[in-house]
């Protein structure tokens, strides 16, 4: 009997020790994942649905993103979670490349560079929000003039933060400017 309680209390042990050393590795391997700036920060806005228009945005899948909008998907819906529209998590895309062809896919299918979040920013915003190890400024700027070009508003009023980008407390509206050199 005791032979037999050692036993289970050593298999008990080697499955205890088995599973923490497998969420160590699988979270390593994700933080990587992310540490690397592979993926939008958005990625927990998706709500788990890996078959919804946010998350083909967040993973730059174009096919899917392309199939979501001919099924009806609106192009310029505000995602309930993160308050942002899509083409807002294509900006936070953190790869030039797929933030630019990202938009013109949004932008072609209808996408206003002009729809504003629930804090009343509009895309603009969204270029510069995240520092990226992936994107210089330079491909911020020439994103930037993407959208401006596209008649993003470049004046623009956002509620509740103040000249210098602090949240108000008394939610008075404040203008912020975006000026391009």
């Amino acid at each position: 009997m005791k032979k037999i309680s050692i036993i289970v209390l050593i298999m008990i042990m080697f499955y205890i020790v088995a599973n923490m050393v497998w969420l160590k590795v699988v979270n390593n391997n994700i933080d990587e994942y992310l540490d690397k700036d592979n993926v939008s920060r958005e990625l927990i806005s998706y709500e788990g649905k890996k078959t919804n228009l946010e998350y083909y945005i967040i993973i730059c899948n174009y096919k899917g993103v392309e199939k979501k909008l001919n099924q009806g998907e609106k192009v310029n819906q505000i995602f309930k979670k993160s308050g942002k529209t899509p083409l807002m998590i294509a900006a936070t895309l953190p790869n030039f490349k797929d933030a630019i062809k990202m938009s013109q896919i949004l932008i072609k299918e209808g996408a206003d560079v002009n729809k504003r979040d629930i804090y009343g920013a509009n895309v603009l915003f969204y270029v510069g929000y995240y520092d990226y190890e992936k994107r210089t400024s330079e491909e911020n700027i020439k994103l930037l003039k993407y959208y401006i070009d596209k008649d993003a508003e470049i004046n623009i009023r956002v509620d509740g933060v103040d000249n210098d980008g602090n949240l108000k407390k008394n939610g008075k509206r404040s203008k912020i400017f975006v000026r391009i050199c």
